[in-house]
């Protein structure tokens, strides 16, 4: 990166952020880094608000939908060993006989969010920091293996017929990793874990349910509103969803880096499947298309990044990689909503 766009990027980034956590609005980490260095990092707020420690950079932070990434990593690893296909029926591998899923939903319709299923979550209508509205019937503690979120869609009404349109859709990557289950006969945590993370150097990454003890695990925490000119932060383990293939992961924002170079440096797939997973596989809209488990921006014919969102209840995520200057960006933040203005700064400076 030259040293001028550098600069720029440092004195944005320590302004914006500084003016954030001033007001409490920011509380989380940032890393930047071109090629051969880091360009810029820092952690601020705090990781545990009861105890008043501090976040850093070496802090696992909840990934959120990110997760999607390390699902469709794994399911593209089967296609190349020739264990499946992508226009491969998801029900010629799992029983959905006594469902709503449409036996046409192939395994590229799950990766490009065009199965039209029924989701458990309707995030643009519910909204991405409240619980969906399915666990007020069904107690997050019955909820601790893929195959417990199957009831909780499958009998849905289809929402337009496979291969359609766009529309994401958190179920079908729960699909995709009981596809993952059922071909090593293994849980998918741990298939991820020895497929995704350990290649890739990932060590300290994991998949952490909300009771269970995780070392140098930042809390997530959310905004109740008690007055006009007043807030309390309480904890987020109550809106928490347990981990699964459609997120739940966490790691740190170095290891979502080397991730990243493992994905482009061959450690996890080959350089066609790579470069197929995070190219534009459907249009989404609005300049944004969809690869396999990735979102693409373009701008006119010039692809300008690609990565992951996260969003859940005390979390907020982004990570993402531009090609033309060789720049990879991870915000991580333990609480709701607020990695999006930070990448929004870095990306006005880097996408010019």
């Amino acid at each position: 990166m030259p040293e001028d766009l550098r600069g720029m990027l440092q004195e944005s980034l320590e302004a914006t952020i500084g003016a954030l956590e001033k007001e409490d609005n920011f509380s989380g980490v940032v890393l930047v880094c071109d090629a051969t260095e880091t360009v810029f990092s820092g952690a601020w707020g705090l990781a545990s608000r009861t105890w008043k420690v501090a976040n850093t950079l070496e802090n696992l932070f909840h990934v959120a939908s990110i997760t999607k990434m390390f699902t469709a990593t794994a399911v593209l690893q089967f296609v190349e060993a020739g264990q499946l296909a992508l226009d491969q029926p998801v029900g010629s591998i799992l029983t959905l006989r006594d469902t709503k899923i449409s036996r046409q939903v192939t395994i590229r319709h799950l990766l490009t969010h065009t199965s039209g299923i029924a989701d458990y979550f309707d995030e643009e209508n519910e909204g991405t920091d409240a619980l969906p509205k399915v666990f007020e019937t069904t107690p997050l503690h019955c909820v601790r293996h893929l195959s417990d979120f199957l009831p909780l869609f499958s009998s849905g009404g289809a929402y337009f017929a496979p291969g359609d349109r766009f529309q994401y859709c958190n179920a079908g990557f729960i699909l995709l990793g009981l596809v993952v289950e059922r071909i090593t006969g293994q849980e998918y945590f741990g298939v991820i874990g020895n497929k995704v993370f350990v290649p890739s150097g990932m060590t300290k990454s994991r998949f952490c349910n909300s009771d269970s003890i995780c070392e140098n695990l930042s809390d997530g925490y959310v905004i109740s509103c008690v007055g006009e000119d007043e807030r309390n932060w309480q904890r987020n383990v109550s809106r928490m969803l347990p981990p699964a293939a459609d997120g739940g992961a966490v790691a740190s924002a170095v290891e979502l880096i080397r991730f990243m170079q493992a994905l482009r440096g061959g450690c996890l797939l080959g350089q066609e499947t790579a470069q197929a997973m995070c190219s534009q596989q459907v249009d989404a809209g609005d300049g944004w298309g969809y690869g396999f488990g990735v979102w693409v921006q373009h701008k006119k014919d010039e692809l300008v990044r690609y990565g992951h969102t996260g969003e859940d209840p005390g979390i907020s995520a982004r990570l993402w990689h531009y090609p033309a200057s060789n720049v990879d960006v991870v915000i991580l933040c333990n609480m709701s909503q607020v990695a999006g203005y930070v990448s929004r700064t870095i990306h006005e400076l880097i996408a010019v």
